[in-house]
């Protein structure tokens, strides 16, 4: 028999996101969450590209150059293949990591899947970041 999964819309994510006690803190633009480690990843599908947008950000402190944080920028995306690192702002390092929802993306995974990417990103930064660039 075969089973049509319904669409993923950022409803169904709350409630798989509660279901695993993540603490939602708003639903404003896309689903911002507390996680167990103290970091904020925010949720967002979008169905029209068939994608699920999962990023977090982090602080540069106030002193670090410019040429510091995009030193730091450049060791994280040599170092790491699972999520992607940039510097939207000058005071910002954003992580973000996308599934593709073409094919059907089941609860455990979508859980498993953001769990490891919130853990690369925390790894990441720990192991690169040697000049305690972020706050």
């Amino acid at each position: 028999m075969d089973k049509k999964q319904a669409p993923l819309d950022n409803d169904k994510i709350s409630v798989w996101l509660r279901d695993a006690d993540y603490v939602i803190i708003d639903t404003e633009n896309g689903i911002r969450v507390r996680t167990d480690s103290g970091i904020t990843l925010v949720v967002n599908v979008d169905s029209e590209r068939n994608l699920i947008k999962c990023y977090c950000a982090f602080s540069f402190i106030l002193e670090a150059g410019i040429a510091d944080k995009l030193e730091l920028v450049n060791t994280l995306n040599k170092s790491v293949v699972f999520a992607r690192f940039s510097m939207p702002k000058p005071e910002t390092l954003v992580s973000d990591y996308f599934f593709f929802t073409k094919t059907p993306v089941g609860k455990k995974m979508f859980l498993s899947s953001l769990r490891f990417f919130e853990s690369v990103t925390i790894r990441a930064i720990d192991m690169c970041d040697k000049n305690d660039l972020i706050t």
